[in-house]
């Protein structure tokens, strides 16, 4: 999700070390702009549902909510905020029942990744 491919032109001839120390910077600082625009994001939507309830969910895409609700339970267990966890597993019973809330992982991993290559921890 936040890890973008390889860039083609990683390896051409014409980039200087300087160049690609840059091209690697700003691939980073836009890492962690996505990063920080999910987190901000599910705190917008967890705000969305507490407020509004059903009708948070009424206009929206059905696949779309749910991968939403996954990413958002997986950041809420990460971070170890059990209340917003029970109330999301409580929205979705009442609003969303036949709906198996299933935490993506996938983007916590990402997330870490980021934040290692932020602090220098990984190559």
């Amino acid at each position: 999700m936040f890890n973008e491919e390889r860039d083609a032109n990683d390896d051409h001839p014409y980039f200087g070390d300087d160049i690609r120390k840059k091209i690697k910077s700003t691939q980073q600082r836009m890492r962690e702009a996505a990063v920080r625009d999910f987190v901000e994001g599910c705190y917008m939507a967890y705000g969305m549902l507490h407020v509004r309830g059903g009708d948070a969910i009424e206009e929206g895409e059905p696949d779309a909510i749910k991968m939403a609700i996954n990413r958002m339970m997986a950041l809420f267990l990460h971070n170890e905020e059990y209340e917003r966890c029970a109330f999301i597993k409580s929205f979705v019973e009442k609003h969303i029942p036949d709906f198996e809330i299933q935490p993506d992982w996938k983007v916590i991993e990402d997330m870490e990744e980021v934040k290692s290559l932020s602090n220098g921890t990984k190559s």
